[in-house]
């Protein structure tokens, strides 16, 4: 009974220290938190990644209105005296135009990645794949600035809006080509990693030392980190897939619906942005992490004691 007395006691004395540093540990995390999403938006990726979801959000309120199957909302639409619906559509082309200034100068880092991929040891063919998606990705993004000029100019009535109009299908073919290679890419070294991890997963069955237990054990966490994060880019480049499909007017994309299309803009970026966040570790070490965490301290520890 006088050992049960003794536990209880500890555990209540454990939670009470639990308590104590929980509001610390939140507010340390949430001081992290804020200041690495202020980080990740001082980039131009992170603004793009940002602005894009605002972007594809009014986008699929636009389409869901246009495409709207109530008969009320339909005739509003077609007086376009609707006006939630002219100001999403407002809204949608602003930002859209607004993102190819983030995206200046993007085709610098796709030659970069040239240059990485010509010198590193890897099979020839994911050489070659690689290659192919970064030349795409070069085009594309010497294609979008291209367009930017070009939409300046149409609107000013220097040029005609069939040259902007041919401009956008070319940035898309680009595009689309280089979704339709990372498919391919990201597909192969899927199952790349997880013919590996099998490997792994059968030496560690195996009578071996710590040591070597410890190596093939962080082996394993690294490649089913690589793998969830390249199964996310493959669901990514499917979504946006089938926007370009639709855009492109591809085989089949008459089967597309409109809201579908819409969706699937909504969601991949919203999964970009979760992903761009995700990889660079939310909760980073800070240089000043202890600073931080002693005022913290101080500020918490007189309301908090017992």
């Amino acid at each position: 009974m006088k050992s049960n007395h003794i536990r209880h006691s500890t555990s209540i004395i454990n939670l009470k220290n639990h308590m104590n540093e929980a509001p610390k540990r939140l507010a340390l995390n949430a001081t992290s938190l804020s200041r690495y999403v202020q980080q990740f938006l001082s980039t131009s990726k992170g603004r793009d990644k940002f602005m894009a979801l605002l972007q594809y959000s009014f986008d699929f309120y636009h389409s869901c209105t246009k495409h709207s199957n109530l008969l009320y909302i339909q005739q509003l639409v077609s007086q376009n005296d609707l006006k939630c619906y002219v100001v999403a559509e407002k809204f949608k082309e602003s930002i859209s135009q607004s993102r190819k200034i983030f995206r200046l100068l993007f085709f610098l880092d796709e030659i970069k990645g040239i240059q990485r991929l010509i010198k590193q040891n890897k099979p020839l063919l994911f050489k070659i794949l690689a290659i192919s998606g970064h030349y795409s990705s070069f085009m594309y993004y010497v294609s979008d600035n291209f367009l930017w000029i070009i939409a300046i100019l149409a609107q000013s009535k220097v040029l005609q809006k069939e040259i902007e109009a041919r401009w956008k299908q070319r940035k898309n073919s680009f595009s689309q080509m280089r979704i339709i290679i990372n498919l391919l890419r990201l597909t192969i070294l899927i199952i790349f990693r997880e013919n590996k991890e099998n490997r792994i997963l059968l030496e560690m069955t195996k009578i071996m030392t710590q040591d070597t237990s410890k190596k093939l054990q962080n082996s394993l966490i690294k490649l089913r980190r690589k793998r969830r994060f390249e199964i996310l880019e493959l669901i990514l480049s499917i979504l946006r897939f089938f926007m370009l499909t639709k855009s492109l007017k591809m085989t089949g994309y008459q089967y597309l619906d409109p809201v579908f299309v819409a969706t699937c803009g909504l969601v991949s970026s919203g999964l970009a942005l979760f992903k761009a966040v995700y990889e660079k570790r939310i909760f980073i070490q800070l240089d000043n992490s202890s600073k931080i965490e002693s005022q913290i301290n101080q500020k918490l520890l007189p309301s908090y004691q017992f």
